[in-house]
């Protein structure tokens, strides 16, 4: 009931604004033969018109906004899952530096927080700031 709800709204909009228009034409032709005054028939059916098209705009807006939504949602997902498959698996930089190669004491020392080798006179990291 509620997929492409816009695609049901903007043809919502569609039919409700035919509708109307012809029941604004009637109406004003019964206005004017009652009242006798022709000019008084078309004010009417035109202010009418004018009220079924406003409506007719808002609710096919609303509708091409909710398609539009769904589009990018979709499209959104794919980029999304794109971007997972195509992204490396992350290793830390402590894990990449003890497979390569070990460390020696004489190398300095590596941070913990992120894994940076620092020389061994420095107190603070270079990568991250973290006290040794």
């Amino acid at each position: 009931m509620f997929e492409n709800i816009g695609g049901k709204l903007k043809t919502f909009a569609k039919v409700s604004f035919w509708v109307g228009m012809v029941f604004a034409v009637l109406l004003g032709i019964v206005e004017a033969a009652q009242s006798k005054s022709f000019l008084l028939g078309v004010l009417e059916t035109a202010l009418w018109a004018l009220g079924i098209w406003l409506e007719a705009l808002v609710v096919y807006a609303v509708g091409d906004i909710a398609e539009k939504s769904a589009e990018n949602n979709k499209l959104l997902t794919k980029m999304a899952a794109s971007q997972l498959e195509q992204e490396p698996k992350r290793v830390s930089r402590l894990d990449a530096l003890s497979k390569d190669e070990p460390a020696r004491p004489t190398d300095g020392w590596i941070c913990e927080q992120c894994g940076m080798r620092n020389s061994s006179g420095a107190r603070f990291c270079k990568g991250c700031g973290n006290y040794k």
